[in-house]
């Protein structure tokens, strides 16, 4: 079956600076934060990225096993209409570097803004596999500012279908 949550402050109820946990990657500054703010009582990460060069987000980094299926899950809300184009979900494997990676760019505006959305990756652990790193982040010229409720990662799904183009099928007459 699928097993217990594999991330450590993964609602960010703690702060970003407790251990063991989340650490902040990329280029930080001013003008480009990643913060845990709280509303009515729910924390919340949120990322705002105002340089349109430097990567930002947040990374952790789990014990994993060759062979099995992971699922990566972020529950976000973009902060204002196309606000998560450029922001991304990674899942990479060590030592191998393999990763899968999803764009979070189709999270709608909707308001109110209790609405969350989930975007999600599955990908099986190649086999030397010893750890898996979670990252979101943002990258390129776009300047996303989003929120996230939660990051999950669990192990013991079915591996994905593989992605092949089936033969064609001859027409019948």
């Amino acid at each position: 079956g699928v097993s217990a949550e594999l991330l450590q402050n993964s609602d960010f109820s703690k702060p970003l600076s407790s251990k063991p946990g989340w650490s902040l990657y990329g280029k930080h500054n001013t003008s480009s934060v990643t913060e845990i703010e709280t509303q009515d009582g729910m924390a919340s990460l949120h990322v705002i990225d105002k340089d349109d060069a430097g990567e930002i987000g947040v990374v952790q980094t789990a014990p994993a096993e060759a062979g099995l299926t992971y699922q990566a899950e972020v529950h976000l809300q973009a902060s204002r209409p196309f606000s998560t184009k450029g922001a991304f979900l990674q899942m990479r494997f060590l030592p191998s570097q393999k990763y899968a990676q999803a764009g979070l760019e189709n999270t709608t505006y909707i308001t109110p803004e209790s609405s969350w959305q989930k975007v999600a990756l599955l990908a099986t652990a190649p086999k030397d596999t010893t750890q898996v790193q979670v990252y979101v982040y943002t990258q390129g010229k776009e300047q996303p500012d989003f929120y996230v409720k939660r990051v999950s990662l669990k192990s013991g799904f079915p591996p994905p279908e593989p992605s092949t183009i089936p033969d064609p099928i001859p027409p019948q007459y």
